[in-house]
């Protein structure tokens, strides 16, 4: 499942992997590789387009598979935020939810948002060669794209 980057489209990485595709396909089929300058003044990569969660929804969905949003860590909003879910409570949930499925999580470990491949029991992340448990990552995830085929 592991593809590994030579570039900051970890987004595009993580898809493919989920969907056993090659990432060129993918960015053949959104006319757009990646790498297109769009805020000249941020540091690299910050300063490149990228690709949006809804480029990536549709690319599965015309392949027979849904990518549900999923947020381990939902909040209740009036006039504070009320945490639904102690932390233990939130893993658990979290973790049942992705055993056996694939699933793009996305976080922020740096001023810039990343994307990982999640194959139902380990991370493949596309900046590193080796896949790795939920546990190693140092950054927290702030939603799943999770994998269901359409049917019917």
């Amino acid at each position: 499942m592991i593809l590994h980057q030579s570039n900051k489209q970890c987004l595009l990485y993580a898809a493919a992997m989920i969907l056993d595709e090659k990432p060129i396909d993918l960015a053949d089929e959104m006319d757009f590789i990646g790498d297109k300058i769009m805020w000249p003044s941020a540091t690299p990569p910050a300063n490149l387009r990228g690709y949006h969660d809804s480029e990536i929804i549709d690319i599965a969905l015309r392949r027979g598979v849904a990518l549900v949003h999923y947020t381990p860590n939902p909040y209740l909003r009036g006039d504070t935020m009320i945490q639904l879910y102690e932390y233990k409570k939130q893993m658990v949930r979290f973790l049942s939810v992705l055993s056996d499925r694939r699933a793009i999580l996305r976080g922020n470990p740096t001023a810039v948002s990343h994307a990982v491949a999640w194959d139902g029991s380990k991370i493949f992340d596309p900046s590193r060669n080796v896949p790795c448990r939920m546990s190693e990552i140092s950054w927290s995830i702030q939603y799943a794209l999770i994998a269901f085929p359409i049917t019917g």
